[in-house]
């Protein structure tokens, strides 16, 4: 309401329309982001769903899995490098004192993973499917907690129920593959079960961390520079472990007398790696457990299908866990308590 000399009452001095315009404009940025950030969470669910068939279908038994990930990790590069490009950043990223920031920034995380996959590989030989699979779920937890310890990023009391209903999502969608298989596994490399225990627990607390290293690299240089400097990293780590075993002058001659179709898990492979550093960006380290578990429903799917058999009930009970659990982590962050004057 205004007077006749033009004044304005009922409203404090100096508020005007502009902090409405610009909290719009601010809720409607974010809405955006969380679109983009669900279209990756989408995405990399189908190819995690994908990927265990196109790798047996088209990875031969007898290929060097030392050669397979570097093959990865170089495709990833290759990914990477026409988006930098775009944007402008390739020329900036090959600075020299930028380069070594970004490289030592992607060399913790990247050894981190190296390690992790090491102990789940111990893990693996030394346990059962059904002990294996129950402990491996625990990485979603790990991640969340890592994520709060070194970024400060708290999980509300309702994203905590959340978590729980995906790793119980996770665990209803493997009881029936792991209860119809046998329940003992004689370890092949006389790794003791409690061994195997520690290392699957080691392995997900690793991962735990590499996420949250990974979301704090990311928030410092970008999700594709990451992708770029973590592949970089891993592919020297790779040449020097095929150097040690004396098989790096095969390398190119593995890769061009190999079969053509080990190319397509690769490219796959290498797509999933390039898409967790976009969900990272948009949604945050926590986020891609949910791709993780949607994963899961869309192997459950793809294996029916090609099996041609009935989707089993859990499929169905999963899913409906998975989307609430979803909804519920993206509709109630968590909110600081404000401090009374």
């Amino acid at each position: 309401m205004r007077t006749r000399s033009g004044k304005q009452v009922g409203a404090p001095a100096g508020v005007d329309d502009k902090p409405a315009s610009a909290s719009s404009s601010k809720i409607s940025s974010t809405s955006s982001t969380n679109y983009i950030g669900y279209i990756y969470m989408l995405l990399l669910a189908v190819q995690y769903g994908f990927q265990p068939f196109l790798t047996s279908t088209f990875t031969p038994p007898s290929t060097n899995k030392i050669m397979i990930v570097f093959g990865q990790e170089l495709a990833k590069a290759m990914y990477s490098i026409p988006v930098l490009f775009l944007g402008g950043k390739l020329g900036g990223f090959f600075d020299r004192r930028r380069l070594m920031e970004n490289l030592y920034c992607a060399a913790l995380p990247a050894g981190i993973y190296s390690v992790q996959n090491w102990c789940t590989q111990i893990a693996a030989l030394a346990l059962d499917g059904v002990t294996f699979t129950c402990l491996n779920q625990t990485k979603l937890v790990s991640t969340a907690l890592c994520v709060y310890l070194l970024l400060g990023k708290k999980q509300s009391v309702i994203q905590m129920v959340a978590l729980v209903m995906l790793v119980a999502a996770a665990l209803l969608l493997q009881y029936g593959s792991m209860a119809s298989a046998s329940t003992s596994n004689t370890p092949t490399d006389g790794t003791t079960w409690g061994t195997g225990v520690a290392a699957i627990l080691g392995a997900s607390a690793l991962s735990g961390v590499a996420a949250a290293l990974c979301q704090r690299c990311v928030q410092r240089m970008g999700a594709t520079e990451l992708t770029f400097s973590m592949s970089l990293v891993s592919m020297v780590m790779l040449a020097g472990s095929l150097w040690f075993e004396g098989r790096a002058s095969s390398v190119p001659t593995a890769l061009a007398g190999g079969e053509i179709g080990v190319v397509v898990p690769i490219i796959t492979n290498a797509a999933g790696g390039v898409l967790v550093g976009q969900v990272t960006h948009y949604m945050g380290g926590v986020s891609k457990g949910f791709s993780v578990v949607g994963g899961l429903i869309v192997s459950g799917v793809v294996q029916s299908f090609t099996e041609h058999t009935m989707l089993p009930p859990t499929i169905f009970v999963a899913l409906a866990m998975v989307c609430a659990a979803t909804a519920m982590h993206s509709s109630y962050p968590y909110q600081p308590k404000l401090k009374a004057n």
